[in-house]
């Protein structure tokens, strides 16, 4: 009974300890402090996002309009001083440019239409990327702004893994009936190579992305 008593007394003396020790001033100027740094970091962030630009300039976005196969398309109008257009061969397309001085990049995509259904696209994938991989999931979570929702595919055999998600956006409207696949291509073809930054890539193609409509 003893030994329990003064374990009872040892364990009141720490926690009371901890308590006066929470609440002494210099304690609480510490917490108020960290608080305040917590505070101003998130202002500064939320600052910074606010006053950061675009990376491209609105009014540097062009539009083109393809009526054969009834799309838009969001591009940069310029990048790094050169003029950006797009060309067309059959259902291909390509956006080309110059990255800097004389190194041209060009970015393809190809349309493909009447896929109907899933089964549909699963036989469009195949055809043009092989047997070696298949349709996964259609992610209809995760729209792009004009309803058009990203398509995922998987290995034939036990990996899972296909290689087409790596260098190809798929993009599906189920209500147009039409799936535009984009080649974003494992080097990044719209950065600068000279003074680029590396997330420029991502963010270009992003937007690029976001942007596609189909039309009719």
């Amino acid at each position: 009974m003893t030994i329990k008593l003064k374990l009872s007394a040892i364990i009141s003396v720490i926690l009371i300890g901890s308590v006066l020790l929470a609440c002494s001033p210099e304690n609480q100027q510490q917490r108020g402090v960290s608080n305040q740094e917590t505070q101003q970091s998130k202002a500064k962030h939320a600052a910074k996002s606010k006053t950061e630009p675009p990376l491209i300039p609105e009014n540097n976005w062009g539009t083109y309009i393809n009526n054969e196969y009834s799309f838009e398309l969001g591009y940069p109008k310029t990048l790094w001083g050169n003029e950006v257009q797009i060309d067309q061969i059959g259902d291909n397309f390509f956006i080309k440019g110059k990255r800097a001085v004389n190194w041209n990049f060009e970015v393809p995509f190809t349309i493909g239409l009447n896929i109907e259904t899933e089964k549909d696209l699963d036989q469009f994938l195949k055809e043009k990327y092989g047997k070696e991989c298949e349709l996964s999931k259609i992610y209809y979570d995760k729209p792009n702004r004009n309803g058009l929702y990203p398509v995922e595919m998987k290995a034939t055999d036990a990996s899972g893994d296909c290689w087409v998600n790596w260098i190809v956006s798929l993009q599906y409207s189920p209500e147009k009936k039409k799936i535009v696949a984009i080649n974003l291509g494992q080097e990044p073809p719209l950065v600068d190579p000279i003074e680029g930054k590396p997330d420029e890539y991502t963010d270009y193609n992003k937007e690029i992305i976001d942007r596609f409509n189909f039309i009719n």
